[in-house]
């Protein structure tokens, strides 16, 4: 909970924390020298490890535990199995990852438990594999996790950076009569989303035609297109649509911000911290409306109670107001 509370006062909400560029220029400049386009078009990249940190030991039997739960709550869903099975076999056809031998290779192996993350409101992809890079034997040793680069930036800490590294590698590949639509892609994509705005339907035609095609040159395929012009978008695009988590109505042109607050229990600080986490908001939208509830927290953490203790009347409503 410190270290939830810690980044829910981070200054970077407001883009003015120190991010230690210079301290990774060294782990950028080594993961661009290490960068692979294989045969295929696909780009092979090496983790960035933290220098003197190691794993001291195998979290297979924690991983065995974990693997029984899940498949515990796959019996529990009729259709979970078969969509999961899917994923692995499509995981593997792909590459993305390999059955691991039953004798290990080496001396100490650590592994990435998974499990079903299902988002039925997604258009494409409503299951999705999610690794946990997190997991460790024993409380006191280390994970994959804390043994990788994740300043600089599904599972691992490291994954952003990658993705973002070699997409900026991938870019500095492109001829100069692409340059226009490279140079927005830079500055308008946040992880795997991608937002342009525009004022001539032809612009935007040539800027999804040359974005398609940069992207799919370095094996990143397009898999859908939205927008409020019918003939840019994909087939069968709803209305509304989702763009970082919030509804847009293409029709009126507008973001509609949906927070989930629903608990009926006793307001604690674990509650108030739980519920101003729900809110998903990449492009800081609502972050002036945050304030109020992040100072009803930090008044709750000078009351001294527990984290399970109800806070005192007086925030309880100034919350509810």
């Amino acid at each position: 909970e410190d270290q939830d509370s810690q980044q829910l006062y981070s200054l970077d909400v407001l883009r003015v924390e120190d991010r230690g560029e210079n301290d990774q220029l060294d782990v950028h400049r080594e993961f661009k020298e290490n960068i692979v386009h294989d045969i295929n078009g696909r780009y092979e990249v090496k983790v960035p490890w933290i220098p003197g940190t190691q794993l001291s030991e195998t979290n297979e039997t924690q991983s065995r535990l974990h693997l029984k739960r899940v498949e515990r709550k796959l019996e529990q869903d009729e259709c979970l199995p078969k969509d999961y099975e899917k994923i692995i076999i499509d995981h593997v056809a792909s590459g993305i990852i390999e059955k691991a031998p039953e004798t290990p290779t080496r001396e100490l192996v650590s592994y990435m438990p998974h499990k079903p993350v299902g988002q039925q409101s997604a258009i494409t992809t409503k299951t999705r594999m999610v690794f946990d890079a997190s997991a460790k034997p024993q409380p006191i040793s280390s994970s994959v996790n804390e043994c990788i680069e994740e300043r600089i930036p599904f599972g691992a800490e490291a994954s952003p950076f990658m993705l973002g590294a070699t997409l900026e590698y991938h870019y500095d590949q492109q001829s100069d009569a692409v340059s226009e639509t490279v140079s927005i892609l830079r500055e308008n994509t946040y992880v795997d989303n991608l937002m342009m705005t525009g004022t001539q339907v032809e612009d935007l035609q040539k800027f999804k035609t040359e974005a398609t095609g940069v992207l799919k040159s370095g094996n990143f395929p397009v898999h859908k297109w939205e927008g409020n012009v019918v003939s840019l978008e994909s087939a069968n695009m709803p209305n509304p649509g989702k763009i970082l988590g919030h509804v847009w109505n293409k029709t009126e042109n507008t973001l509609k911000v949906q927070l989930q607050d629903n608990d009926d229990g006793k307001l604690t600080k674990r509650a108030i911290l739980s519920r101003l986490g729900r809110a998903y908001d990449p492009l800081g939208i609502i972050s002036p409306t945050m304030i109020e509830g992040k100072r009803i927290h930090r008044d709750s953490c000078e009351e001294q109670k527990s984290w399970n203790a109800e806070v005192s009347p007086a925030l309880i409503r100034q919350w509810n107001k």
